[in-house]
């Protein structure tokens, strides 16, 4: 007889672990309102394309991306900061990728088009949290301590119909603005800027205010990133807070687990959450398809804790590198010294 497996979100990373699960072991159900995937480009880090390739689907996260290896790091007027390492990445728009995941899912998964308020941990063999950064399962199991906190800094993102053929995050006065071509041949943008009493009611902003903003805040990077957002349209620009979780060593209560934004929501500077979300899911699946339950979850947990929450403290350690305003051009001169990836000195 197969296991139940409750899935609450269906999201990256409730969906990639879907996908992962077999369906002759494992009766899934996954719980969620099914909401439009909205956002920008994402980027498929290798690992998380070898993820993927463990499940046979890296091919079609290919066919619908863009293949991509080198960033520019810049000041606002376009001079080199640093040199990134040349690593190949896919990117992809988030509602591609949304496609791509639900076509991975087993037919036989149930889905339930709602949320849960009061998860039940005694109502199924393994209750997953899959529920993103503001997690009703996270809190459940670790109380009100675990909730999401805003870490000071707001985020304007959109999509612009204008091509580019060039990947670039530039750094000014605590502000940063970033540009990169997408597979559908448009230009996806983001702004990164602390929060302060100009920006406090962010989430209260018609479409218009939203556009002009973005505008304002990429006026500092020139021509190529003013005219980037003024090709989008308004009730496109994408704004929110940044929100993260705290550090979370413990990710497995019982048999409830948590994976993706739920466990590590992170600072969006690394491009690394929705990666760490499939990374997570493909881990989780794999050890309930080979494990008992409470093995699987034990080898989860020492797999995935301290990976993730490395990343979650790193992209948190670039956030604050990336946005200062004192020591910028300390900052800039002691980057520029050092070697490019690869190459050593002396």
């Amino acid at each position: 007889m197969a296991r139940r497996v409750t899935i609450v979100g269906g999201g990256i990373a409730g969906m990639t672990l879907a996908a992962a699960l077999d369906p002759e072991r494992w009766e899934v159900h996954v719980h969620d309102p099914g909401r439009e995937a909205a956002g920008t480009t994402l980027a498929m880090w290798p690992e998380a394309m070898a993820a993927f390739q463990r499940l046979g689907h890296a091919q079609d996260i290919r066919d619908r991306a863009l293949e991509w290896d080198t960033i520019r790091l810049t000041d606002a007027s376009g001079n080199p900061i640093a040199a990134a390492p040349r690593v190949t990445a896919y990117l992809i728009d988030r509602p591609d990728l949304h496609d791509a995941l639900r076509a991975m899912v087993p037919r036989s998964v149930i889905w339930h088009p709602e949320t849960i308020s009061a998860p039940d941990p005694s109502d199924c063999d393994v209750l997953v949290g899959a529920d993103g950064v503001h997690s009703v399962v996270r809190t459940h199991l670790f109380g009100h301590r675990a909730a999401a906190r805003q870490v000071g800094y707001v985020a304007l993102r959109g999509i612009a119909r204008r091509t580019r053929t060039d990947m670039v995050e530039a750094w000014h006065e605590g502000v940063l603005s970033g540009r990169s071509p997408s597979a559908s041949g448009d230009s996806n943008w983001y702004l990164c800027a602390k929060t302060g009493s100009q920006y406090a009611d962010i989430s209260r902003w018609d479409d218009d205010r939203a556009h002009t903003e973005a505008l304002a805040l990429a006026e500092p990077f020139g021509v190529d990133a003013v005219e980037t957002v003024a090709a989008t349209a308004p009730d496109r620009v994408l704004r929110q807070h940044i929100w993260t979780v705290p550090a979370r060593w413990q990710l497995v209560r019982d048999n409830a687990v948590l994976i993706g934004d739920a466990a590590h929501a992170m600072c969006p500077n690394l491009g690394r959450g929705a990666c760490e979300s499939i990374i997570d899911a493909v881990a989780l699946g794999t050890a309930l398809n080979e494990r008992p339950v409470p093995e699987a979850l034990r080898h989860y947990q020492r797999s995935r804790a301290l990976p993730s929450q490395g990343i979650r403290a790193a992209s948190r350690g670039v956030l604050a590198v990336s946005a200062m305003r004192r020591g910028a051009r300390v900052r800039n001169r002691l980057l520029r010294a050092l070697p490019a990836p690869g190459v050593r000195r002396g």
